[in-house]
């Protein structure tokens, strides 16, 4: 969804596209940037899509919730998805074409 409207990321506005992939060395990285960007996309009705390592983040819906995010609202709209996939998944398990030659 594209409202027209400004989207920020640690208080600096994005512009043109608005998909963005977040990389972080530690927990407290990932609170500290990403959960204000999830936040501020799920209360303004944006959708949202996180795929995690099984195992990691078992509490990020909490996290969300304890900022006043509807989580339970988000995820029956599909605006919020949650995957999860194995820490040493294929690529082809993962969707990704293999190129010929290569394995």
């Amino acid at each position: 969804m594209n409202s027209g409207r400004s989207i920020t990321i640690c208080d600096r506005p994005l512009s043109g596209l608005r998909h963005i992939c977040c990389f972080y060395d530690s927990s407290e990285q990932l609170e500290s940037v990403f959960l204000p960007y999830l936040r501020e996309g799920l209360t303004s009705g944006e959708q949202v899509v996180c795929i995690f390592s099984s195992g990691e983040h078992p509490h990020l819906r909490t996290r969300l919730r304890d900022q006043g995010v509807d989580i339970d609202s988000a995820e029956a709209q599909r605006r919020f998805q949650f995957l999860l996939v194995r820490a040493h998944a294929r690529r082809d398990e993962l969707g990704a074409a293999e190129s010929p030659g290569h394995r």
